[in-house]
């Protein structure tokens, strides 16, 4: 995600470019985990304990109803409307039809990982956050925390239900998509839903950089069809952030394509920004070389 990637670990081995946009990935779904300062007391609206009613395809209208989407807040990160008032009209929310968000459903190959002391903590974690969603179910930081509990036991139905229920109280946030453009991409494998949640991660906030590169990995590593366009969503990240590390990730985009000519013009603007960096300046040299000799 040459001497200044960024590394990253996806199972497989992998080129510069997913070394440095992984970084972007781990940022957001961290960032995700913050914001439990904020929670006010709500009346408890859901009707939880049932199994789910959520396949991979339900719960997605508010990607349809952009009209409804509320104008990002790049300042922020972390997506607009983050808690209406209480006594607000639109306060009304809608059912929520997933699993009962206290449910321990562990993956057996997940929690391996984990020490009986570290799952009992996590478990106690997903507990009390679930009981905090209870009290307040308008909270998206609740529901983001419980996602990344529920995918870190390997519970990814669990969190795919937790972040849909995210998305639909709040169809203009950035975080919860681009999480949930992970899930579909990488746990619950349903390409073109992962396309359309990433896509609306950077129609909600179109400052988070992370979110396109986030999708142009996808593009370039797992939806293959449509490899040719990851350079198109990075030109479009960087016209709209000015992000240094899109620009890296083009650069060795067009560096592992062999458009040596574009890779020297990338590395040029960042070494703009980096003008000590000794090691860009030897891989301009070298793609001289390669693109002199072609």
């Amino acid at each position: 995600m040459i001497g200044t990637s960024q590394k990253m670990s996806n199972g497989v081995e992998e080129t510069r470019i997913s070394k440095k946009l992984i970084v972007g990935a781990v940022i957001f779904v961290v960032i995700a985990g913050v914001g439990l300062l904020f929670r006010d007391k709500v009346s408890s609206l859901l009707d939880f304990g049932g199994e789910s009613n959520i396949s991979e395809g339900t719960q997605h209208a508010p990607e349809e109803n952009k009209s409804e989407t509320p104008p990002a807040s790049p300042a922020s990160g972390t997506g607009t409307n983050e808690e209406k008032p209480v006594n607000s009209p639109q306060n009304t929310l809608p059912a929520y039809t997933g699993r009962d968000p206290a449910e321990i459903r562990p993956g057996a190959k997940e929690t391996a990982l984990f020490s009986e002391k570290q799952k009992e903590d996590l478990y106690a974690e997903i507990r009390r956050e679930a009981g905090l969603v209870k009290g307040n179910p308008d909270s998206i930081q609740g529901w983001l925390q419980v996602g990344l509990l529920k995918k870190a036991i390997g519970d990814y139905a669990g969190a795919r239900d937790a972040w849909e229920y995210g998305a639909l109280i709040r169809p203009g946030h950035g975080i919860v998509f681009a999480n949930l453009g992970q899930l579909y991409w990488h746990y619950l494998p349903d390409f073109p839903l992962a396309e359309a949640k990433f896509k609306k991660a950077i129609a909600n906030e179109p400052a988070m950089a992370s979110s396109y590169g986030a999708l142009a990995e996808f593009y370039s590593y797992g939806y293959k069809e449509k490899k040719d366009q990851a350079d198109e969503i990075l030109l479009k990240g960087i016209e709209k952030t000015r992000d240094v590390n899109l620009m890296r990730a083009l650069a060795t985009l067009y560096e592992n394509k062999s458009d040596y000519q574009n890779a020297i013009t990338w590395w040029e603007k960042i070494l703009e920004f980096e003008p000590d960096n000794t090691a860009i300046k030897d891989t301009i040299e070298q793609l001289k070389k390669k693109g002199a000799s072609q």
